[in-house]
Order: C-alpha cells, then structure tokens, then sequence
C-alpha cells in the first residue's frame, strides 16, 4: 500500500511540472555574418568563395553557429543580357542553390547588386526596381524586408531601396520605417542587417563612394533607431568591402564586414556574433586576418 501511494505521489508531481513548468531559458549561440557575396555562375570564384564557407560551417568548423546572415549583394547581377534567354536561371537562383546546401538556417538582405538586371544595365526606374524585388521574392522566398526570432534574439534585414521606387529617394520608404518603429516595440534583443552603411558617430569612410552612405540628416531611420537603442544590439551592414565599425548615438555598435565575393584586404570575410539571450548581449568576433579600418 505504502508503495502504491508512493508512486501515486511521485507521478503526481511529474505530471504537475510538466503542466506548470517555465520552457527552458534559450542558450547561448553564435551566427555568422557574410556581406557582399556577389556570385555569378556556379563556376565564378565567388560563388566556389561562398560553397568553401558553407562547407567549413556543415564540417564544424564553427561548432556554435545556428545560423547565417547576410548583408547585400548576393549577386553582382541577375543576367549575362538583358532580356535574358528563356532556359537562362537567374544568378541569385544559383546563389540560393549554394546557400541551400547549408546545414543552418540563413537569412539574407537585399542589396544594390541585387537590384541588377546585367553586368550593364542597373534597375533604377520605379517599375523596373519593383521587376527586380519580386524576382527577388520569387527566387529567395522572402520579402525584401522581414524578421524573424531565434534563441531569444529578433532578427530584422531592411531593404534601403524602396524608398527609391515608392517615394522617390534613396533608402528607406515610410511604410517599412512604421514597420520597424513596431517591431523594436517591447523588450526582444533585435540584431538589424542592411546593405548600405550608415552615417555613425565618427566621420569614417565606408565605402569609396560616400554617396552611398546612408546620411542622418532628414533621414527618419534615425529616429526610430534612436527611439529604441536600448533594443538594438548590434547592426550589419556592407557595401563598402571593408572591415569597419563604429558606434551608433553612443549605442550599438554598427559592422561593415569585408565583401566574401571580392576581397579586398582579407580571406576570412565573417563576422561571428555570440549572443547570451540571458543577459541580451553580442559579442562581435572578425575573420582572423581582418583589420578593421580606424
């Protein structure tokens, strides 16, 4: 009898931890970040750059990585000509080919690149912009803009290039700005990811062209980063090929990472990120042979 009541109570409290229980805390975990892949053909030393990277990480190499994103031009362009031959895959459908192989889950963010018809002949009409985001759509299986959550983290890739084709300027369009002001809304750790570099707080050069830096003035992106930069660990960005960081209205730290596809000063093109969903902090961790530029 003394038995029986005995199991009886331990299956009790079996059954009531499992009703009651908190899920387990989200543990640490690493991700990596690639930029600037720019593949062509599946034969182009950036694409045979990109296919190495994706084997180191199923090989595990990089143990902790969950997961991969990437910051803009996946491709240098979409066609060898434009209109492209019928039976001709569009470029970003080998880069997807490449980046399916991974044994992680990878997000990726569009670039200027990206917007490319041919190697000569840049998408820069309002509907020829909007032609190259749904071959986008239609080929990575995302939105130009989305989020997505993992290990307690949010995880948000914007598109700098609608603003050209809704309202007529260069980056960001006011309906995925109210976007983004929602979705830093609450207490979630947001890493962002984007293509061009932004203006931060010291004058550096991110790319060889300034033009395509992303300026603070009358810029509304801004002020909703500024509204939410306790939120905001860390951003990601690309374009200029270069290693570099630099610190956001005092707040997170942004990184340009060194173009994959075409290096300029370093081999190893990756950032690797540690995140601590406990305490909401990244740790921010370059390719070995790079050198930030100060």
């Amino acid at each position: 009898m003394r038995s029986w009541l005995a199991a009886c109570a331990l299956l009790s409290a079996l059954l009531s931890a499992g009703c009651g229980a908190e899920p387990p805390p989200a543990k640490p975990f690493d991700l990596m970040v690639l930029s600037d892949t720019h593949v062509t053909t599946l034969e182009s030393e950036a694409a045979l750059r990109l296919d190495a990277i994706v084997k180191r990480v199923n090989a595990g190499e990089f143990p902790d990585v969950e997961l991969m994103l990437v910051s803009g031009d996946v491709v240098d362009y979409e066609h060898e000509s434009y209109p492209p031959p019928v039976p001709e895959a569009p470029y970003i459908r080998n880069a997807v080919t490449i980046f399916d192989r991974l044994e992680v889950p990878y997000y990726l963010a569009i670039g200027n690149h990206d917007y490319k018809f041919s190697e000569e002949l840049r998408a820069e009409e309002p509907e020829t912009l909007q032609q190259m985001a749904e071959v986008w759509r239609a080929e990575t299986g995302r939105d130009t803009y989305y989020a997505f959550e993992h290990g307690g983290f949010r995880f948000i890739a914007l598109d700098n290039f609608r603003g050209r084709y809704l309202e007529g300027n260069d980056y960001f369009d006011d309906q995925q700005l109210d976007w983004l002001d929602e979705q830093l809304e609450g207490d979630t750790p947001t890493i962002l990811f984007f293509h061009y570099p932004i203006e931060t707080d010291t004058d550096l050069p991110w790319t060889l062209d300034q033009s395509n830096v992303i300026w603070q003035e009358g810029n509304r992106f801004f002020d909703v980063a500024r509204a939410h930069l306790d939120k905001i660990k860390v951003i990601f960005v690309g374009h200029g090929h270069l290693w570099m960081r630099d610190r956001l209205f005092d707040g997170p730290l942004v990184y340009e990472t060194g173009g994959l596809g075409t290096p300029i000063f370093s081999r190893e093109n990756y950032h690797l990120v540690s995140c601590d969903p406990a305490s909401g902090e990244v740790d921010v961790r370059p390719g070995a042979d790079a050198i930030y530029v100060e």
